[in-house]
């Protein structure tokens, strides 16, 4: 399977769909973390409603009353407390949410992102350096017929039986020494040219 999807033919289609796979989920991540991310405005009101408070306290403390005098100072600073509490609450909450929707998104993301990587990714890089190590072999062994009867023997080794038989009786060429035709068959499955 994996020869069939890393086959020079197909490798840029599978790059493609790997990499679209690894988009769209993090496109999907990045919209829910800001899907959540958008909850985390109701701390920011709750910040906004405990200065409210904490003004309405202050306001209260310095009253100043005829003849009773400051009697609200007690329940003032009271008031300013837990408008302060009430915004502490709000910023905590705020960043929990914040918190939160990163892990989500990164969650989202990742999950069924890397999995494909991790599997993918070595085979690509493995492949990729055969790839280029059997083109440099090539290379420097032009019309090398030793070097055409060992890709003879990984061609009868690795391609699909149909593909033998549409070829004649390979099998009975390179017993006799034609190993030509074989080794075109391995090369052209390889993606390499001579």
């Amino acid at each position: 399977m994996a020869d069939w999807l890393l086959h020079p033919r197909r490798r840029r289609v599978v790059d493609a769909a790997v990499v679209a796979w690894v988009l769209a989920w993090a496109l999907a991540g990045y919209a829910a973390a800001r899907a959540l991310d958008r909850v985390g405005e109701v701390a920011t009101s709750a910040e906004g409603a405990g200065a409210a408070v904490e003004r309405t306290g202050r306001s209260i403390r310095d009253v100043d009353l005829p003849v009773v005098g400051t009697v609200l100072r007690d329940a003032g600073d009271e008031v300013v407390a837990a408008g302060r509490d009430a915004q502490a609450q709000a910023r905590e909450s705020g960043d929990s949410v914040r918190t939160a929707s990163v892990l989500l998104g990164l969650a989202i993301w990742l999950v069924p992102s890397l999995p494909l990587l991790a599997v993918y990714g070595p085979l690509r890089v493995v492949r990729s350096r055969e790839g280029r190590a059997l083109r440099s072999l090539v290379a420097a062994h032009p019309g090398d017929r030793e070097l055409d009867r060992l890709l003879a023997a990984r061609a009868l080794a690795h391609l699909p039986y149909r593909r033998l038989t549409a070829m004649g009786a390979p099998w009975a060429d390179y017993g006799a020494g034609e190993y030509r035709a074989l080794a075109d068959a391995e090369l052209a499955r390889e993606g390499v040219k001579r």
